[in-house]
């Protein structure tokens, strides 16, 4: 059996807001437990609140380093600084499929927003790169 390079490939990213902050939610593609494939949204981690950083003497930010705990920073994203691996949306459910002919994952697509930003080309080309002998 063939496996990922990565655990979790990235295929598309998008904003997303709420009335106080907003975020990038990422679609990703994993393996599946029941299934082959696994299409699902992702988030960063939260590695550690702003304010920790914010220096009150000089009434600005100190420098954010490349990585807390061991985990590279990826970007500020309102009151947090997030970064690591990305971590599968537990509170939104993916879909696993065995195959891109399957009718569910077009409807997956459409029906959870994402069908605009990518399509069945992009997850094929993601499964032809990241497989690893």
């Amino acid at each position: 059996m063939r496996n990922f390079k990565k655990e979790v490939i990235e295929l598309a990213e998008r904003e997303k807001f709420s009335i106080v902050s907003s975020w990038t939610e990422y679609l990703t593609l994993s393996s599946g437990q029941s299934k082959k494939y696994l299409i699902a949204p992702a988030g960063s981690e939260a590695l550690a609140e702003t304010h920790e950083f914010f220096n009150e003497d000089k009434d600005d930010y100190d420098e954010i380093p490349e990585e807390i705990n061991g985990q590279k920073v990826v970007q500020i994203e309102g009151e947090y600084i997030v970064g690591g691996p990305l971590i599968i949306n537990s509170d939104y459910s993916g879909l696993e499929f065995d195959d891109l002919s399957d009718p569910e994952l077009v409807t997956w697509l459409i029906d959870s927003g994402w069908g605009k930003l990518t399509s069945n080309a992009i997850i094929k080309k993601a499964l032809q790169w990241e497989w690893q002998e």
